[in-house]
């Protein structure tokens, strides 16, 4: 299965929807715990490739990482064990939380454009907890800082005269 869904990499160019969904299945191949090629550190690195494809839409991508990152909070905490891993699992929310700030200029109306805000609602929050499990308090606080001013001047600018 690894394998074909790395020639099929090797097949789809940046950009096309396809090749997203190609590193988020094999991320999700690398993360089952019945596979003997485990390998979680793997994995982080193609959802971050997936995240960084910046041809494909910005929710889908979100939507799409934020998603995954429950299911690891949810269902593989235990990869977590590893430093090595946590840290790649910070980073994944770091970069989510800086993507946070492109996602809210989507849509024509203020109703649209808050459900896009709210994709990662509590994304900042998690990233922290995670800076800190690792014993980086000063990325801790500057995630938190960085999500609060991405969402309070999104939502300052989503007020109406009335």
């Amino acid at each position: 299965m690894r394998e074909i869904g790395l020639e099929q990499l090797k097949l789809l160019p940046t950009g096309r929807r396809e090749r997203s969904k190609c590193l988020l299945q094999l991320a999700q191949l690398h993360l089952l715990p019945c596979n003997p090629r485990r390998d979680p550190a793997l994995s982080l690195t193609y959802l971050m490739k997936s995240l960084r494809d910046d041809h494909l839409d910005i929710r889908i991508r979100l939507q799409d990482t934020i998603c995954f990152l429950r299911d690891i909070e949810n269902c593989h905490s235990d990869i977590c064990g590893d430093p090595a891993v946590h840290s790649q699992v910070f980073d994944t929310y770091t970069a989510v939380v800086r993507l946070m700030s492109r996602v809210a200029f989507l849509g024509l109306d203020h109703p649209s454009r808050l459900d896009a805000l709210r994709i990662g609602d509590d994304i900042a929050a998690i990233a922290a907890s995670h800076a800190i499990a690792i014993s980086q308090s000063e990325k801790a606080i500057e995630v938190l800082e960085q999500g609060r001013a991405i969402f309070w001047a999104h939502t300052l600018r989503l007020r109406s005269d009335f």
